[in-house]
């Protein structure tokens, strides 16, 4: 009888920690083939990935966003790209003199501005059979809470300034943005498109400032909205519509974006107070240990039981 009433209070203890648990998901072939999508883009003469697979964008290359993040990326599935990139984007900025974007580097914890820009692009490198660009923002200045990416860049520089609570504060109002399909952000209100990169923005950041899936529940259902955005190439697609279909191709930058999240190297040396892995589900999985454990020890019992009764009435 012991047995039954603990197995009875484990099913009723832990069993509401299953429904919160990632059962695999990414699962290492969506990583794999999700990093080698990037790897396809790359073009060894330039030593940089392209925007697409598709003209016109087979022949565009982004020094940043794209190539930036995916240096970065790789690092972990192929440390060879990620350093030719990283040295060819780094070559690249020297060369053009055009510095910094002042924005996608506060992703890997250097410094922007404090008032973010709107972007300009600029054509760095034209050879008429491929184009070289970058998107640094240097326009006119943006009201943050608008859009939910500039809130969660803001919020990585305030947590790299020591400013935690406005981390906080500007990461809550990139991510109360979010419906269950996509952030619905001025960008959305004017295209009517939800762009999938910010759902992986979201994610990054909030595992650099070390925020739970148990305090903000909505990252499950975001994580699985850009795994369910990966195509037959491997690559995630970068848009969907307002009724949730996906839109467009997919390209470099969602994909690293996508990616950048299990760089758990990166994320701890940005956040050294992160548990080794930066695993959210670590204490999911104990809780699943512990219910295994118990449900195998209420069979053991409930064997030995059968056992000894069957061995009595042989008798």
């Amino acid at each position: 009888m012991r047995w039954r009433v603990a197995l009875g209070l484990a099913i009723v203890i832990l069993l509401p920690s299953f429904s919160n648990v990632n059962w695999g998901f990414p699962s290492s072939s969506q990583i794999e083939r999700a990093y080698n999508f990037l790897i396809s883009l790359y073009n060894p003469n330039l030593g940089l990935v392209c925007e697409s697979y598709e003209a016109p964008f087979n022949t565009t290359y982004w020094i940043y966003s794209d190539n930036l993040i995916v240096s970065y990326a790789l690092a972990p599935y192929s440390p060879y790209y990620s350093k030719i990139i990283n040295e060819t984007v780094r070559r690249y900025m020297v060369k053009a003199g055009v510095g910094m974007s002042h924005k996608f580097e506060v992703l890997f914890g250097y410094d922007i501005p404090d008032t973010i820009l709107s972007s300009n692009v600029y054509v760095i490198d034209d050879h008429g059979d491929y184009v070289i660009k970058i998107d640094r923002a240097d326009g006119e200045p943006l009201r943050v809470e608008d859009y939910a990416d500039l809130c969660f860049y803001k919020a990585l520089d305030c947590y790299f300034e020591g400013e935690i609570d406005g981390a906080k504060h500007y990461f809550e109002i990139g991510y109360n943005m979010f419906d269950g399909v996509g952030f619905y952000d001025k960008a959305t209100e004017e295209d009517g498109l939800y762009a999938n990169y910010k759902l992986a923005l979201c994610i990054y950041t909030a595992k650099v400032l070390g925020l739970s899936k148990e305090e903000y529940p909505a990252l499950d259902i975001m994580e699985r909205q850009l795994w369910e955005a990966q195509n037959e190439r491997g690559g995630i697609i970068t848009h969907r519509d307002l009724e949730g279909n996906l839109v467009g191709l997919a390209n470099a930058e969602t994909t690293a974006l996508t990616l950048l999240i299990y760089n758990d190297e990166l994320i701890r040396s940005l956040n050294p107070n992160l548990n080794e892995g930066n695993n959210w589900g670590l204490a999911q999985y104990f809780e699943i240990g512990v219910f295994i454990g118990l449900v195998l020890w209420c069979l053991y019992k409930w064997l030995f039981k059968v056992l000894s009764v069957r061995s009595r009435w042989h008798l």
